[in-house]
């Protein structure tokens, strides 16, 4: 009897000792640092484009995005975005490390990253969506992933695509290519 209790719990015992390596109590600091754009395989209609996006160094923790932007429909909540990060590992991309579905674009992005987001927006000449069709260009905006709140990371490199769809049609894409490294020490475990 004992032996078959054993043998039940022995596979959630394992799960648990799994999960909490993979989870350490003590958080890691890293520093993610953008290393360049790169073009998606598959930008669907391109009602959403990105052109001569690029990145600059403006110091040693961050970076400046420029990109022209085109709009042929309305950027609001009708959009949705699906992002899957990649990583790299044996000499290729494994998709599906991680992926997120926001299903209402303009608010998801305002709640993720807004001060990206009012930079950005700034840009456009308005204050919050809907940003309407138009040509758009973000110029010289430092990026620190400062804001970005990531509650683990694993250290490496990693390829970020980011699908924008509407009414589950793909009408643009951006793609970019980050690294996470390890920096300082990990903050003092509280008792």
């Amino acid at each position: 009897m004992k032996e078959q209790i054993l043998f039940q719990l022995l596979p959630m015992v394992i799960i648990l000792i799994l999960c909490s390596s993979c989870n350490s109590s003590v958080p890691k600091r890293f520093a993610i640092s953008l290393k360049e754009m790169v073009r998606c395989e598959d930008e669907g209609t391109k009602e959403v484009r990105f052109d001569s996006t690029r990145l600059s160094k403006a110091s040693r923790t961050t970076v400046n995005y420029l990109s022209n932007f085109t709009l042929a429909i309305p950027f609001d909540d009708s959009l949705s975005a699906l992002t899957d990060l990649q990583s790299w590992g044996n000499g290729g991309w494994r998709p599906a490390f991680y992926t997120n579905d926001v299903p209402h674009l303009c608010t998801g992005w305002k709640e993720m990253v807004p001060n990206w987001f009012k930079e950005i927006i700034k840009n456009t000449g308005r204050d919050d969506c809907p940003i309407p069709p138009g040509n758009y260009a973000v110029t010289a905006y430092n990026i620190s992933f400062a804001e970005f709140n990531i509650p683990m990371w694993e250290y490496g490199k990693y390829k970020m695509i980011n699908h924008i769809f509407k009414e589950n049609v793909l009408v643009g894409c951006i793609g970019i290519i980050v690294e996470s490294t390890p920096t300082g020490t990990p903050p003092k475990k509280k008792h």
